[in-house]
């Protein structure tokens, strides 16, 4: 069975990304990374933070304070790949790395 699944598993990792440009993420926008595509699965302004954070579907390989872009109405806005959580008992912890 190990196989079969394994023949339809998607090669991609679920993270956070951050953006260090105006704007704000949605679901499904593009995400370009320099190991290839991804897509945004949510994303909001942060009230929070003061920024738009999301979770995304990217590339393997892709880590922890790479920079990548979203595509935000036709746009390349820059935004950086974070671990998760963004924000611990009301405290932002958004790293980098």
């Amino acid at each position: 069975g190990r196989e079969a699944i394994e023949q339809f598993a998607d090669p991609k990792v679920f993270i956070g990304l951050k953006l260090l440009d105006r704007g704000v993420m949605r679901a499904h926008m593009a995400v370009r990374t320099a190991k290839g595509l991804g897509e945004v699965t949510s994303g909001t302004m942060s009230p929070t933070l003061g920024y738009s954070i999301g979770f995304a579907r990217l590339p393997i390989g892709v880590m922890p304070g790479d920079a990548v872009e979203i595509d935000i109405r036709g746009k390349w806005v820059p935004a950086e790949v974070c671990k998760l959580p963004f924000v611990r008992q009301g405290a932002e912890v958004v790293h980098a790395k």
